[in-house]
């Protein structure tokens, strides 16, 4: 979509305006608008919903595309320089990776015959790369930091991906880690690239969904949540396997959220309260927790799982964790007390529901808080992601929060 439509779809919403008006159609701007008439959509319950949506949604498509650098040189307008991290990141390119396998595998014959990159997610860069050395030929994928020497979030991901992979769940194969800064810029791990689409996003499936996706899903938490990861030293993300792990991460989450955006409301404060003082108690024996499955990373193959992926929020907890963050998403696929009979029945056991009900909030609450980081970082790192899901993804896991504390 080209500035001049999503102009005129812009003038549709608000109107044409005034000789002295600086709007224009940037980016910026016009995701500024989207926001507001999400906002104001939403808070009308008589309000054309899905008209709204129709109009909406090609505007958000050109911003993304703008942003990914789509859209041609002369219809990119008013868009900030990319984020000095982004900006100082090692370009990745055909050249730069085969020099890279051949000092590593010692071999003068190994070489890069294609480097894309994959887009998605924001703390780390991923690339596939085709190529061929030792006198095999490789398809790899590259989950790279940018702008750091060392990061120790990536070794314990590596780490947990292995002990994923080593007891037989649909992790990506593990090859090697490069711990710190190289040749090919900051520090990054290798997997095998496994074949199939990504269903959806953080919200749930983008069209249908094959039920035996679900039921696969089922599978994989089930069997997950048999792993035992007390011989795990490294996860990437904190344990919540007490009553003190989980009020600290409610209190950190608090934290971080007041430093984003100052002292939180009455509404935000009441709903930290209440995570305070329904905290349950977690199971004895804790166990694994990939702590942000869902479509959005997954994989998918002639209607079957092939891979989960992004396993930077793992760490032992309450499988009641990422039973309540898949749920909302299932809507579509499969429904609940399907996928819950499929679950016990690969051998995981149901949670409580006062259990499920804590963790049901506390996954929106806590991606609300990542959201506000997000959009608080806008302002040195100007990203129209992080303007966009702060904006507009961050109310959503607000909102939601709490409605679901009043239904409980």
């Amino acid at each position: 979509m080209d500035p001049k439509r999503a102009y005129h779809v812009l003038i549709k919403l608000y109107g044409k305006p005034g000789p002295d008006s600086i709007m224009k159609p940037t980016s910026e701007q016009i995701l500024s608008a989207v926001c507001d008439e999400i906002a104001l959509v939403a808070r009308n319950s008589e309000a054309d919903h899905q008209g709204a949506l129709t109009q909406i949604g090609p505007l958000l498509e050109w911003i993304i595309a703008n942003e990914m650098g789509e859209v041609e040189p002369d219809q990119v307008i008013g868009l900030r320089d990319a984020p000095v991290t982004e900006a100082a990141a090692v370009h990745l390119d055909i050249e730069s990776v085969t020099q890279y396998l051949r000092d590593r595998f010692d071999d003068p014959k190994a070489e890069a015959t294609s480097v894309s990159q994959i887009v998605g997610g924001f703390s780390k860069r991923t690339t596939r790369v085709a190529c061929h050395y030792l006198g095999d030929t490789h398809s790899l994928v590259l989950r790279q930091a940018v702008g750091v020497s060392k990061d120790p979030v990536l070794e314990a991901e590596y780490s947990v991906v292995c002990h994923a992979w080593s007891e037989g769940l649909p992790a990506p194969e593990p090859l090697w880690i490069e711990p710190s800064k190289n040749l090919l810029g900051g520090p990054f791990f290798v997997t095998r690239f496994v074949t199939g689409f990504n269903p959806g996003d953080v919200f749930g499936a983008d069209e249908a969904v094959a039920g035996t996706v679900g039921e696969d899903l089922a599978t994989f938490l089930a069997r997950l949540h048999r792993v035992n990861c007390a011989n795990l030293n490294q996860h990437p993300s904190s344990p919540m396997s007490t009553i003190d792990q989980i009020l600290q991460e409610i209190d950190l989450a608090l934290q971080k959220l007041t430093e984003a955006t100052g002292e939180p409301d009455a509404m935000v404060s009441d709903i930290f309260s209440w995570l305070r003082t329904n905290a349950p108690v977690p199971p004895e024996e804790p166990v694994l927790i990939h702590g942000d499955v869902g479509f959005h990373n997954l994989l998918v193959e002639n209607e079957k799982v092939t891979v989960v992926l992004d396993w930077e929020r793992a760490h032992p907890g309450d499988p009641a964790e990422d039973l309540a963050y898949l749920k909302p998403t299932l809507q579509g696929v499969l429904p609940w007390n399907d996928f819950l009979a499929h679950y016990e029945s690969a051998g995981g056991i149901a949670p409580s529901s006062q259990t499920l009900g804590f963790y049901t909030v506390w996954q929106d609450v806590w991606r609300y808080v990542a959201c506000q980081v997000h959009l608080s970082a806008y302002v040195n790192t100007p990203r129209l992601s992080s303007l966009f899901v702060g904006r507009i993804f961050g109310p959503r896991f607000l909102a939601d929060a709490a409605r679901n504390i009043n239904t409980l």
